[in-house]
């Protein structure tokens, strides 16, 4: 495999994989993402100790979903305020008055 002509830094992560065939799944996230996003997503999985085929997936899915929305949420949220009397009044150690006969 090492015919492959790949950077020293994904030999270093595939050593530490637990089979061939994670090498082999981590080689197709090669032909999806592209050398440079492998790269550094392989640099962010050694950071963290993540040493899987589904770590480096996780991270390259991650950044491919990270973008901000076109259109940012700007409309206010309205909530209503909630009256914690009751609540106040149990932990006190009283009954709230609903319950009081």
């Amino acid at each position: 495999m090492k015919a492959m002509n790949l950077p020293p830094t994904f030999w270093d992560y595939a050593k530490r994989l637990n089979t061939d065939y994670e090498v082999v799944k981590v080689l197709t996230l090669l032909s999806q993402y592209g050398l440079e996003a492998l790269l550094e997503s392989i640099k962010q999985a050694l950071s963290i100790g993540a040493y899987c085929y589904e770590a480096l997936r996780t991270i390259l899915e991650r950044r491919q979903f990270s973008s901000t929305p076109a259109k940012p949420i700007s409309d206010p949220v309205e909530s209503k305020q909630v009256d914690l009397n009751a609540y106040d009044l149990m932990l006190a150690g009283g009954v709230p008055i609903e319950r009081r006969h």
